[in-house]
């Protein structure tokens, strides 16, 4: 998803230098189950992905940690070696840009796990979930402007 809704931005090539420049790593929890049902497919998206549990040791070279729900950044955040890194776990869809005036613990910011739903259940969650990796690209963009990294903003 995120590479096509970059491209769209036209940020491709920032987004490539994140690994690269920032080590920003996204880890975005029970999504694979979203592509497995063809929700991505049905709006569109390829999907490739290799499943890995996270490894507490990447906090080091990880910038921005993504949990689905409150369960994800809990664990997450338990995951953590101190409070600075567990500062970098934030729940996905705080960064819809309809819903950033919402607290960080709103329930609204949750993404809900359509594992026993339907294929609606699935396609709604594309839904949620898009205009957050928006805004996380976005968020991405502007971290990626800073001078010290130099790289232009548009």
């Amino acid at each position: 998803m995120f590479p096509r809704l970059a491209e769209r931005k036209g940020v491709t090539e920032q987004m490539a230098k994140i690994e690269m420049r920032r080590r920003l790593t996204l880890i975005a929890l029970h999504f694979d189950e979203v592509a497995r049902r063809g929700a991505l497919r049905r709006a569109g998206y390829s999907y490739g992905h290799t499943a890995q549990q996270f490894d507490p040791g990447w906090f080091d070279r990880i910038d921005l940690v993504l949990g689905m729900d409150y369960d994800n950044v809990r664990d997450l955040r338990g995951m953590a070696p101190d409070s600075l890194q567990a500062g970098k776990v934030r729940i996905f869809r705080s960064f819809d840009p309809a819903l950033m005036h919402l607290p960080e613990d709103d329930p609204a910011l949750e993404t809900p796990d359509p594992y026993y739903g339907t294929d609606a259940d699935f396609d709604a969650v594309v839904a949620m979930v898009e205009p957050a990796a928006d805004g996380i690209i976005d968020h991405v963009r502007l971290e990626l402007s800073d001078s010290q990294w130099g790289i232009a903003s548009d």
